[in-house]
């Protein structure tokens, strides 16, 4: 079926080195499927199972193992949208395709997909339709629908340039770069560049020079997240190898008089020369420990993309290695090598999914800004608003979120156009947009959700609301509607001037009326807990486990509105409190951060009476941790009359964890309380 309009399709991409895309009804794919027959492989990509039949050449990946094929390239993809689709999975998978290959879109255009993660009768379907049209818009696509077949196939020349063993100038110039830097004995190497720049393969024939060349000599150790993300490496680290079995963690690699050792992070050792590739997918903690324990470190990431990493990894991390003192020397890759420049499928993603969406550079940018004279404004917009507005002023909105946050990614932006439980607050000083915040609605939840929390059952969009059922064992807040903010950012030249408290007061007063709570989930750094904190917020829960990207366990916090939420969390206090004591000495969270949040909830409503025990350590010399089950025991009361400095104090001595500076510090603390301050 339409042999020949395909087959004109697939020859102008091949013809031109760029990707095709095809647009195709789920009834007409298996009637079409025939013209992916002839390429080596490819993956089909669908949320669990196919519902239609993938070619015999492919492998089928679910939409949640995306992140194992970062740095593979294959020769076409058919991403089946059946009803849902996820769009990280479909940024990161397209991207696989080579230059010459096909991307199969399975949709239908009239019940366009939305993203599985959301409640289905509360999504719009916007970033599907966006792209549907940007790639009808180019001159390489097919659109197969009922009886009929549209094809744009432009035949055109695209130059293309090798040297060598090379694919591109920039390749060259970056492995010359990477051994002048070797040479001279640098810290840090960082190769930054868009998806499909042939960052993997660079690094593979660098180390294999040094090796070969003497220049290394002992073991160098190659790590990322997961280890099919060096596979491209490996490739070319020893191309005479023919490797192509899945590789593992431990896998060595002997040339010259240097063994290359693939390893997971957390086994690299100290005093190391280490390859990271894919580092954004990463933690930041991770890589920070990389860069202080190894000797040198070259880096290579991607900085646009869906792994989220975005302008924050750059300086966030870049910032941080010359700040900590080690030498550092950047190159970024522009010409593609995966494919030939202007390809349209790329055009198509970067477009939609707003890669390169970028704050407008205005006066204030690298200067003293000014802004106590212009008028500030909150505007509050729903999610068929955001995807009603112009795409410029979305990518405006969008880029404060790239700009300030370490990862952002394809699902935050479909968050804020797909979901209509998300409101968005665009914070503006005069015409210029400074601060963003996204919001999803919670609850209320069923009788039969809370059964399930209850025995451990998690379901989307509820996180607070679950959390606080599940640690308060009450069905009290389960009958709240809140608010969870999902996102809050203001861009970095205005940070630090209280335009982030504005915002968060707006916000709140926009919906005073609306719900019960106010609330966010976010990794335990000291910074963040803080400001939470300083504008009025409650920590009732941290987890056990720390996030996989930051190193540190996620908090809670929360702001009741209503009375029924104050009567809740009174009535659950005592409950919540409990979880966060018996957590303390598992010490997941810096000291400070545990001190934030045992002071957000202390207990000022009790009579304490000090224990003979501490009025002896305070008056008299009695031994430190003889007080120690006695300070956890009026852990609450206590914080609420330290200060901050001494309930981090407190919390370290409970810890045993703890220096004669925090001994001393809760001492006065605990003799002010007798005798009042001196």
């Amino acid at each position: 079926m339409y042999e020949q309009e395909l087959g004109a399709l697939l020859g102008a991409a091949q013809a031109r080195n760029h990707r095709a895309t095809v647009i195709c009804d789920p009834a007409l794919f298996n009637s079409v499927s025939w013209a992916l027959e002839s390429y080596s492989h490819g993956y089909y990509a669908c949320l669990k199972s196919p519902q239609r039949n993938p070619p015999s050449n492919s492998s089928v990946v679910s939409f949640s193992s995306y992140g194992r094929v970062l740095g593979e390239t294959v020769d076409y993809v058919v991403y089946e949208a059946i009803g849902f689709y996820d769009p990280n999975a479909l940024a990161a998978l397209a991207d696989t395709v080579r230059g010459g290959g096909a991307l199969f879109l399975v949709v239908d255009k009239a019940k366009p997909p939305v993203y599985h993660q959301f409640d289905l009768s509360e999504s719009i379907s916007v970033l599907i339709p966006r792209f549907i049209r940007k790639i009808e818009s180019s001159d390489l696509y097919a659109a197969v629908e009922s009886c009929e077949i549209r094809v744009s196939a432009a035949f055109k020349v695209v130059s293309t340039r090798t040297i060598g063993v090379f694919k591109s100038f920039d390749q060259r110039e970056a492995y010359d770069a990477v051994l002048r830097w070797f040479t001279a004995g640098g810290d840090v190497f960082a190769l930054l560049s868009r998806r499909g720049r042939g960052k993997s393969a660079l690094l593979g024939m660098v180390l294999r020079e040094l090796c070969l060349s003497g220049k290394v000599e002992g073991e160098v150790y190659v790590t990322s997240h997961h280890p099919t993300h060096v596979t491209t490496l490996l490739k070319h680290l020893a191309p005479a190898s023919g490797f192509n079995a899945p590789i593992e963690w431990g896998k060595v690699v002997k040339l010259g008089g240097a063994s290359v050792v693939f390893e997971s992070p957390k086994r690299v050792p100290s005093s190391s020369i280490v390859f990271v590739d894919e580092a954004s997918t990463l933690p930041f903690g991770v890589l920070v420990n990389l860069i202080t324990k190894a000797t040198r470190v070259v880096l290579s990431t991607t900085n646009y993309g869906y792994e989220g990493s975005g302008k924050s990894f750059q300086t966030r991390l870049l910032n941080w290695i010359t700040s900590s003192g080690r030498s550092l020397e950047v190159k970024e890759l522009f010409e593609p090598v995966r494919y030939s420049a202007g390809d349209p499928l790329e055009e198509a993603l970067m477009d939609t999914f707003l890669f390169f969406a970028h704050t407008p550079r205005s006066g204030a940018m690298g200067t003293d800004i000014s802004d106590l004279s212009k008028p500030c404004n909150i505007m509050r917009l729903g999610a068929t608003n955001m995807a009603q507005m112009d795409e410029s002023k979305v990518a405006e909105v969008y880029s404060v979120l790239t700009e300030a946050h370490y990862r952002n990614e394809p699902r935050d932006l479909s968050l804020i156009l797909e979901n209509l439980k998300s409101t968005t607050f665009v914070y503006t000083l005069g015409s210029e947009v400074v601060g963003v915040a996204t919001c999803v609605r919670e609850g209320p939840i069923s009788h039969g959700m809370v059964e399930a929390v209850l025995r451990g059952a998690s379901f989307p969009g509820n996180l607070i609301t679950e959390r606080l059922v599940a640690r308060s064992l009450s069905a009290e807040f389960a009958q709240l509607v809140g608010q969870r903010v999902v996102r809050i950012a203001v861009k970095p030249p205005y940070q630090g001037r209280g335009h982030g408290s504005n915002l968060l007061k707006g916000l709140e007063t926009n919906f005073k009326d609306e719900c019960d709570w106010i609330g966010a989930s976010f990794s335990a750094d000291y910074r963040t807990v803080v400001f939470w904190f300083k504008n009025g917020y409650i920590f009732p829960a941290v987890s056990w486990s720390s996030n996989r990207h930051t190193q540190h366990p996620s908090v809670l916090c929360v702001k009741p509105l209503s009375d029924r939420a104050k009567r809740a969390m009174r009535s659950s206090v005592d409950t919540l409190r409990a979880h966060i004591s018996s957590q303390l000495h598992r010490a997941s969270a810096d000291a400070r951060v545990y001190a934030v949040i045992v002071k957000s909830m202390s207990d000022g409503e009790r009579q304490m009476k000090l224990s003979v025990g501490l009025i002896n350590f305070a008056e008299w010399s009695l031994p430190v941790e003889l007080i120690i089950p006695d300070l956890a025991q009026n852990l609450f009361s206590l914080a609420h009359k330290f200060t901050l400095p001494e309930v981090e104090s407190m919390i370290r001595l409970i810890q045993w964890r703890s220096s004669a500076s925090d001994s001393l510090r809760v001492k006065a603390a605990l003799k002010r309380i007798l005798h009042g301050p001196t």
